[in-house]
């Protein structure tokens, strides 16, 4: 079938609290997670050499795997209304069930002064 990619949408991110980005299912016809990506980005705000990072956590009560935590790839703001994304994909070989559900955490490192947007991804196969 090939690889199949689900994202979460774009969620408000709670700073330091561990914030639900929500649910992805887990498609038909896939047997393995092999990768996991996210973000957090500000918006209007954002302060000169500013640096977002934290920590991806995924869970689910259908899952043997879970829970696992990867880093969140570090957004660096270079300058008024500018970020450098560095978009990274952590690489997993997991084993999933169709049709359970994985819930996708964030929790960033401190306080930022803007109200972050974050998403995670899933790759499956």
């Amino acid at each position: 079938m090939g690889r199949i990619i689900k994202t979460t949408p774009a969620t408000a991110c709670g700073n330091t609290v561990k914030t639900s980005m929500g649910d992805i299912t887990v498609p038909t016809g896939v047997t393995r997670c092999i990768g996991v990506s996210g973000y957090s980005c500000g918006g209007p705000g954002g302060v000169t050499l500013e640096n977002y990072s934290g920590v991806i956590t995924l869970e689910s009560v259908d899952q043997a795997f879970l829970p696992q935590v990867v880093p969140l790839d570090p957004v660096v703001i270079v300058g008024t209304g500018m970020a450098h994304v560095q978009p990274r994909i952590w690489p997993l070989d997991s084993p999933v069930t169709p049709g359970a559900k994985i819930t996708c955490s964030i929790t960033e490192d401190m306080a930022i002064a803007t109200v972050n947007l974050g998403r995670v991804t899933l790759i499956f196969e």
